[in-house]
């Protein structure tokens, strides 16, 4: 009788030490899908980046929403239809300028917000300046002459004739000191091609001047263009 009162208590002993190893995950409900983000159910991507908090799990499914801890939606937003539990966050992830994204009706909606703004709760940019690591020495490559093979001067890609801070003025105005060429839907100004199929083609080594304009003047907003054609420098 003393074993097998040893032998349950025992049993009982290692049920609770599995029960107690069992993480509860924070399930992140994806409003718009995964797709939209480019990423895939489950806890992959957290542990593919080797986030320091990786007990997550996305999901996409809808059903699932009483049993979110938090829900992002991105770009714009649809009051749901569900009941929204008492401990549930909610999040709004958006990149553009509020000139151009949805005006929102609703107060005190959001939880959290993620932006570019340096104010928002997780601050998103497109890119990011980070400081020269000193450890990180010199591979001893010769220094290299970005005027060389340069035929072009000043080049602008657009494709909104509209915007508000007076960037088409700005650029015809350059036009008149120097060679400006512009392309895209503006190009109706200069007579020029559309906007090449990628600024990352060979195309962009004959300039020397890229134009990145912001399509309105907001707070801590710089346009993704900027960075784009600064990657694609630092690659060649």
């Amino acid at each position: 009788a003393w074993t097998e009162s040893r032998s349950n208590s025992h049993t009982c002993q290692k049920n609770n030490e599995t029960r107690s190893k069992r993480k509860k995950y924070k399930k992140i409900l994806l409003w718009n899908g995964v797709n939209y983000w480019g990423s895939k159910p489950g806890r992959g991507i957290f542990l593919k980046e080797k986030c320091p908090v990786s007990d997550c799990v996305l999901t996409s499914m809808r059903s699932e929403f009483t049993r979110a801890d938090l829900v992002i939606f991105k770009d714009h937003f649809v009051m749901p239809s569900f009941s929204r539990p008492r401990s549930q966050l909610w999040m709004m992830y958006m990149l553009e300028c509020p000139l151009h994204t949805q005006n929102f009706k609703q107060k005190d909606v959001f939880n959290w917000t993620s932006t570019y703004r340096s104010d928002s709760t997780i601050v998103a940019p497109y890119e990011r300046w980070q400081y020269y690591d000193e450890s990180v020495k010199s591979n001893g490559a010769p220094l290299r002459d970005y005027a060389a093979n340069k035929t072009k001067g000043v080049a602008w890609f657009v494709s909104n004739c509209g915007a508000r801070n007076g960037r088409l003025k700005y650029a015809k105005e350059l036009q008149k000191y120097i060679q400006v060429d512009i392309y895209g839907s503006v190009a109706v100004f200069n007579a020029h091609d559309p906007i090449p199929r990628t600024v990352s083609s060979c195309w962009t080594r004959t300039i020397s001047f890229y134009l990145a304009f912001e399509n309105s003047n907001c707070k801590d907003y710089i346009t993704e263009k900027f960075f784009v054609m600064a990657r694609v420098r630092a690659n060649k």
